[in-house]
């Protein structure tokens, strides 16, 4: 097989501007780094544009005629939309000797955008590892209407109402993911907190109507879409890394479901004595239990976050979230019990939300005084279920992040949407400051009158607003 070039863009710097973040090199993507393991593996050479801070467009075009790619690959987000046109803008001009490809989770959900982006030929849905292999194999033969057959492929100008899309199934037969291309001893990962992010799976099995993975599930992978790797494997990457990056003090999993059954988890406990370091994960809530803790402590696990998204049981049952409170009550306690630490994920801007049901997340997370709290603001991805039921309230932009503002028009927003936004957590300290969960009268005070919750903010300086994961 003739060696190719390949040249990958992450524009993470949208992201880390726009959350406020104090990053100097970014952090490690483990989708780039998958598929450069595995072209690597294949024989071709491999390369990354890693856009941290503000983008410059000339040192982009500078970067690219260096490398001199046969490929050159963008990976995608919903959030990266200005970064991607003028990055499009660039390849239309500038590359259109080159192959360009598109991929990452924001062409995968809304496929029609490759038809608005002229700078790039070929769009990877899901799983690019085999497509890209195969279109590099059809490119030496010339053969453009064969690459627009291959599964996970579109072609710009090509019909998107049925596309053949598979998955990768031996997450084991993977190579490790390439973290040189990262340039991983200089990324915030390694050189400001010590830690190495890693993955245990993909997908999720839960259906989230606000989010992508319920469109990837229903649309293209049905059944097939939650894949897990074998403990061993997860273990034998870590052991890897901790040899070849000694400072490693601490694991994130950061895999939307950490594990999927007990028994999966039980080969972790067992495969990870040799690790030996803290890890963080993420669960749903309904997956805590007495054996589960067991396991998780048992294994070193020092925290847990949990998405809760909303105070209100009618709110959280009509999104795909637990529906009952005494269950996350049940999750919080028991992990605290253990001496793990819990983290809440709450978001804020949902249809038909009331001043209620904002002080009733505020409330809930007085109680279960989580050690990390992250409040987002709801934000509409094409074709999840929401999106259908919001798309006509809304403005036509987007923002780098769900940290800024809603999409939502005031009109569909709650009174003084954005002073209880800044102010979640800071309300939820002033309420559990009080000592005892039942102040009901002052719930009813704050719901009944924002401006009195105001006034009494007033007298104390809210603390800087942090986003804490």
């Amino acid at each position: 097989m003739k060696k190719m070039r390949i040249q990958f863009i992450y524009p993470e710097s949208g992201y880390n501007k726009y959350n406020n973040l104090t990053l100097i090199n970014g952090r490690y993507y483990h989708g780039i780094g998958q598929l450069s393991a595995f072209l690597k593996q294949n024989g071709h050479d491999t390369g990354l544009i890693h856009i941290v801070n503000e983008i410059d467009i000339e040192k982009v075009e500078s970067d690219i005629r260096k490398y001199d790619p046969d490929i050159i690959c963008l990976s995608s987000t919903t959030h990266m939309l200005s970064e991607i046109i003028l990055i499009n803008d660039l390849l239309e001009k500038e590359f259109s000797d080159k192959t360009t490809i598109i991929g990452g989770i924001a062409i995968s959900i809304e496929p029609e955008l490759i038809d608005r982006l002229k700078g790039f030929d070929y769009a990877v849905i899901g799983d690019g590892e085999i497509a890209l292999i195969e279109i590099i194999e059809n490119l030496k033969r010339s053969s453009d209407k064969k690459i627009s057959d291959i599964s996970n492929v579109i072609k710009r100008g090509q019909k998107k109402e049925r596309i053949n899309v598979r998955c990768h199934k031996e997450f084991d037969e993977l190579p490790f993911g390439d973290r040189d291309i990262f340039d991983f001893e200089n990324t915030d990962d390694y050189k400001l907190f010590k830690r190495l992010p890693m993955m245990t799976s993909r997908g999720c099995r839960f259906s989230c109507s606000f989010c992508s993975n319920s469109v990837l599930r229903k649309y293209y992978f049905k059944d097939t879409y939650l894949r897990f790797r074998s403990p061993k494997d997860v273990c034998d990457e870590i052991a890897y890394c901790i040899q070849k990056y000694p400072e490693i003090r601490s694991i994130q999993f950061q895999s939307d479901l950490f594990f999927d059954n007990k028994e999966w988890l039980d080969d972790f406990v067992k495969e990870y004595k040799r690790i030996a370091l803290p890890y963080h994960c993420l669960m749903r809530v309904e997956q805590v239990d007495k054996d589960v803790v067991k396991l998780l402590k048992e294994s070193g696990c020092e925290q847990v976050l949990m998405g809760i998204e909303s105070g209100s049981e009618s709110t959280r049952k009509s999104i795909g979230k637990t529906p009952k409170t005494k269950i996350i009550f049940k999750a919080f306690e028991l992990l605290k019990r253990n001496g793990i630490k819990t983290g809440s994920f709450n978001m804020m801007g949902f249809l038909k939300e009331t001043t209620e049901d904002i002080f009733k997340g505020i409330y809930l997370n007085a109680i279960l005084k989580p050690d990390l709290i992250q409040v987002s603001i709801y934000y509409p991805y094409k074709n999840t279920l929401l999106y259908d039921q919001v798309k006509d309230m809304l403005y036509n932009k987007h923002y780098h992040t769900y940290f800024e503002r809603s999409l939502m028009k005031e009109k569909y927003l709650v009174k003084n949407f954005y002073y209880f936004y800044k102010n979640y957590e800071y309300l939820m300290r002033f309420i559990n400051e009080k000592k005892d969960s039942r102040l009901f009268w002052l719930w009813e005070l704050l719901i009944k009158n924002s401006l009195v919750s105001e006034k009494i903010l007033r007298r104390n300086k809210p603390e800087t607003f942090r986003i804490l994961f």
